[in-house]
């Protein structure tokens, strides 16, 4: 029982990861395209920055 729930939250943990760092580069394109970064933009990027990092240290210990 307790396997399948740390399953399916490392499947969850990297599907959302996955979203964030794609919604990232999302971001970084649409501020290309409108002609530089705004400071909502930064502030966005950098929310995501502290997603993934945050994510990325839960999925390095869900391997253990």
């Amino acid at each position: 029982m307790k396997l399948m729930r740390v399953l399916k939250h490392k499947r969850y943990v990297g599907t959302y990861l996955f979203n964030i760092k794609m919604n990232t580069i999302n971001i970084s394109i649409a501020a290309s395209r409108k002609g530089g970064l705004t400071d909502d933009c930064i502030s966005r990027i950098q929310n995501n920055a502290f997603l993934i990092r945050k994510y990325e240290r839960r999925r390095k210990l869900l391997n253990y």
